[in-house]
């Protein structure tokens, strides 16, 4: 069938006029008395060669083109002078709505200027400015089968030098429209689709090659070949070879060379055993073949051919014997080597043995109570357990009883043992088992009660120490102006005596007895500084006193009135001289 295509044509090529004034900017009027902001925009379509003109025709639905835009110094229009353009952005939005900044590198310079700016050296530099210039190309390849391409170009944010301010903010736009060819189709596969080819070339206006993108028809599909169970014919609308079945049992060659099978078509397809004379083994001891006359024959295999063995008993092997399958045909011997190992056959049929679980009990034979039989890696090993049996210490033995049981014996009371307190003054030795340490005591006691006594642990003599002398002792000899105490570890009964005041009285010739223990007739008795501690001094009045001196156990205190020292048994009186 012969292709046709259907073509849509028309075009605009957009060029716009656009005054813009949006904030006043450099006081540069450029072409003199310029008051017009307008601009000249154009977008342009080109073949992918970039190039060739698209318009005034069209293009195919995938073909790639190149979009241009140009820039340009609109000049005088109706009489109204337009000012010179510069910066600001050039973008052209493609048929698929994406934007493409297209903006010359270097940005846009002035266009249609005829002097500089003399005020902004970096800007309105416009003598000998172009007129015109072109935007960076972008390249789009279309897909979907749509009447019209549809594209645009904007000129935004430019600067124009008019009046006696420039005026930023300045733009323009305007659309581009491109007829689209769709590919046309008979809608018949079986002589190839037809489809859009974006990788194809094809030659436009006396161009060779120059275009990219156009319809294509795809090969056709393989011719449709039937068989003996199937008619066949091609789908025009997939382009596939459908095969369509004849009626099951339809005949078709028989190829398996089976007595026991007729061959017939089943659902499209030759079963060679579409009817079937059964035929199978009684058992894996024969074989089963249909003869000329489609009779099942049984054939026993050769004896001693392997079976399945499912008596589980690894140590029998199962074999063919006149068309059975006989469990016991060979037979392995196996027993276990000890008592600590099992035997059995593995599925080699080979007699294996298996250590026992260690642990496991065994005979006992070695006449040791401290030690357990118990299998080990398949032996009976003696140790296997071993109690634990050592004397807890010097004063036990230990043995174990006929339960494996430890059993502590004490030894003999007084049994050497040893000594470890590094106390030469005890003797260690053993007591119901254990080592007692003070077993043995060194003896050490006072020599009299002005001593105490110990033993020296480093030596182990006994050390006599005296107490302090003046420590109470025995009185034992019946004087009662003698008190006993110790000195130097002996108790001396005279170690206090009060038979006598030692001592010398000066001053006047008074007298004074020891009534009640205390100085009689208004006399003051009273500590003197000057005299000594043992010094005691009487007084009677003014100027007029006495001294008691050297006495054995006066004592001052703070009180200026103090009993004087008991005097010793048969005093009465004593006389002395002193004033007053």
């Amino acid at each position: 069938m012969g292709k046709g295509f259907r073509c849509f044509s028309y075009a605009l090529i957009g060029i716009a006029l656009m005054l813009v004034s949006v904030q006043t900017a450099r006081a540069h009027v450029d072409p003199a008395g310029a008051t017009g902001s307008g601009v000249s925009i154009s977008l342009t379509a080109f073949r992918n060669d970039g190039t060739t003109p698209v318009l005034p025709g069209h293009i195919f639905q995938c073909e790639t083109i190149i979009y241009r835009a140009t820039l340009a110094y609109a000049g005088t229009v109706n009489g109204v002078v337009n000012g010179a353009i510069e910066g600001g952005t050039l973008t052209i939005t493609t048929p698929d709505a994406v934007a493409h900044d297209v903006t010359p590198a270097g940005g846009i310079p002035c266009l249609g200027g005829t002097f500089n700016d003399p005020v902004h050296p970096t800007t309105g530099q416009c003598f000998g400015a172009p007129t015109a210039i072109n935007s960076n190309t972008v390249s789009y390849t279309g897909s979907a089968c749509v009447t019209t391409a549809s594209a645009s170009v904007t000129y935004a944010n430019g600067i124009a030098h008019i009046a006696v301010d420039d005026l930023t903010g300045v733009g323009a736009t305007t659309p581009l429209n491109i007829s689209v060819d769709c590919c046309p189709s008979d809608n018949n596969a079986c002589n190839g689709l037809e489809f859009c080819n974006p990788a194809k070339t094809y030659s436009v206006s006396g161009g060779t090659n120059n275009a990219l993108g156009t319809c294509d028809v795809g090969p056709a599909p393989p011719p449709c070949v039937a068989n003996a169970c199937n008619t066949a014919a091609c789908d025009p609308v997939t382009g596939n070879c459908v095969q369509t079945p004849v009626s099951d049992s339809t005949a078709c060659t028989d190829t398996d060379g089976n007595n026991c099978t007729t061959a017939g078509c089943e659902a499209g397809a030759c079963v060679q055993a579409h009817v079937t004379t059964p035929c199978t083994p009684t058992n894996e001891c024969n074989t089963a073949a249909c003869d000329a006359t489609h009779t099942c024959v049984q054939t026993p295999k050769s004896d001693s051919t392997a079976c399945t063995d499912t008596d589980g008993n690894n140590c029998t092997t199962a074999g063919c014997e006149a068309g059975l399958c006989a469990q016991a045909h060979v037979t392995t011997p196996c027993t276990p080597t000890n008592e600590c190992n099992t035997a059995a056959c593995d599925a080699t049929h080979t007699c294996v043995q298996t250590p026992k679980s260690d642990s496991t009990a065994c005979t006992d034979t070695d006449g040791n109570n401290c030690t357990t039989a118990g299998c080990e890696a398949g032996v009976c090993a003696q140790t296997h357990v071993t109690t634990p049996c050592t004397a807890l210490n010097d004063c036990n033995t230990a043995a174990c009883n006929a339960e494996h049981v430890c059993v502590q014996t004490p030894k003999s009371d007084s049994t050497v043992c040893a000594d470890t307190d590094g106390n030469a003054c005890t003797t260690a030795g053993c007591e119901a088992g254990s080592c007692v340490q003070t077993h043995v005591t060194t003896p050490c006691t006072p020599v009299n009660e002005c001593n105490t006594a110990a033993c020296n642990p480093a030596s182990g003599q006994c050390v006599q120490t005296p107490k302090e002398d003046s420590t109470a002792c025995t009185d034992n000899d019946a004087v009662e102006c003698t008190t006993a105490g110790c000195e130097a570890g002996s108790c001396v009964q005279t170690h206090i005596s009060n038979c006598g005041l030692p001592g010398r009285m000066t001053g006047g010739g008074s007298v004074f007895t020891k009534a009640n223990g205390r100085v009689t007739h208004g006399f003051e008795l009273h500590c003197d500084p000057e005299v000594g501690p043992n010094n005691l001094e009487i007084n009677w009045g003014p100027g007029n006193h006495f001294h008691l001196e050297d006495l054995t156990s006066a004592v001052c205190t703070d009180d200026p009135n103090i009993a004087p020292p008991p005097p010793p048994a048969g005093f009465d009186t004593y006389n002395g001289t002193g004033t007053g």
